[in-house]
């Protein structure tokens, strides 16, 4: 959904440059003209071809040649111009969204590696007064011992060489004063479970949730409100998996990465190259609306739930309006998921009625 939202700004951008490089083309050519040249005359041709142009935007058809040379030429050029950047918008956006959620794995491990660094830092920071340190810590030995972790922090180069630094200053200033954390420090013995229930904490109460932290993952990653969710799942069932007969277990981003990754790519891209006819469903839908006026980030979630419902046979009808439902709870107006959802229910009766959407197997289920 981000994905598809930033791609429509774009798309919204090339539009403006686009009919810009008009008016830089033609005013050049202003500047260029003989003394006494009928200066509105030229301005003429700028107007014209942002009317050419904005008539191949609006309806596909390609420039006409009309007897004002100049301005088709510039309408032509912008055009192409718009094209051309629109291509690559959308073969970036294609690589990145891939390489975005490739990353979350990245930052799984290191959480783990993290976790060990200021395990690391609290034995080189070790004082008189308390009686332990995070490094003698069970499960925490584990993470250092497990050979399943190594190997993949190794192969996805998961550490923290660059940041020493400010893992010693986390440490000092946020981990040791925690109230939690002081407790446990100052207990010279502890048992597993009190062991996995320290580093839960940490995970969960500092590393995800203390302010500096957050604010150097955001710096690092975009989606880090959206990816923290779902490290935190994948964190929880690692920690989870741990106990003093068993290591512990990697947890995969999904069961099925190939599906998962051909799902997402398929409806990324039946989304942006179905917008013309999806807009006109969303259009005859919304009464007394028109679609520029619906939200972008509604209009986006709708384009999406209709591709989802077109494509994806095995999914029913209704679950596809429930998750795109909780998608706007998370993301819209606390108006829009009554909208999205009458919307969606009529879009859907008519897609079924005319036989575009045609479910099969487990896409039958409760598809009425």
């Amino acid at each position: 959904m981000q994905t598809l939202y930033a791609f429509h700004q774009c798309k919204q951008s090339n539009y403006q440059i686009a009919l810009d490089s008009i008016s830089e083309g033609l005013t050049q050519e202003l500047y260029d003209l003989p003394e006494g040249h009928n200066v509105s005359e030229n301005e003429g041709k700028i107007q014209m071809g942002k009317i050419l142009f904005k008539e191949h935007y609006n309806t596909n058809i390609a420039v006409p040649d009309e007897e004002n040379k100049d301005a088709v030429f510039a309408a032509t050029k912008a055009v192409t111009l718009y094209k051309n950047q629109i291509k690559k918008d959308y073969d970036f956006f294609s690589r990145n969204m891939v390489a975005e959620v490739e990353k979350i794995e990245v930052v799984y491990l290191q959480m783990f590696t993290l976790m060990i660094e200021l395990a690391e830092q609290s034995e080189k920071d070790k004082r008189g007064a308390l009686k332990s340190t995070l490094l003698q810590n069970k499960v925490i030995r584990r993470l250092i011992d497990s050979a399943i972790l190594n190997q993949a922090a190794a192969k996805k180069n998961a550490y923290w060489s660059k940041n020493h630094g400010e893992i010693k200053n986390w440490y000092i200033d946020i981990v040791k004063k925690d109230e939690k954390v002081l407790v446990y420090l100052n207990q010279a013995e502890h048992t597993f479970e009190e062991d996995k229930e320290i580093v839960n904490h940490i995970f969960r109460q500092i590393i995800l949730k203390e302010k500096t932290l957050i604010s150097f993952f955001e710096e690092k990653e975009i989606a880090w409100a959206e990816d923290k969710i779902i490290l935190k799942s994948m964190i929880t069932n690692t920690l989870n998996s741990v106990n003093e007969e068993k290591d512990i277990e990697i947890t995969s981003l999904s069961e099925n990465w190939e599906d998962d990754l051909e799902f997402f790519t398929v409806l990324f891209r039946n989304t942006v190259q179905n917008n013309d006819e999806y807009r006109a469903l969303i259009s005859e839908k919304a009464k007394n609306w028109d679609v520029e006026r619906i939200a972008l980030t509604d209009r986006v979630i709708l384009k999406m739930a209709i591709a989802e419902m077109i494509t994806f046979t095995s999914i029913p009808v209704k679950v596809t309006i429930n998750e795109y439902i909780e998608i706007s709870k998370l993301y819209s107006t606390p108006k829009s998921r009554k909208f999205i959802n009458g919307l969606l229910d009529s879009i859907s009766e008519d897609l079924q009625k005319s036989g575009k959407i045609r479910k099969s197997g487990r896409g039958l289920i409760d598809n009425k």
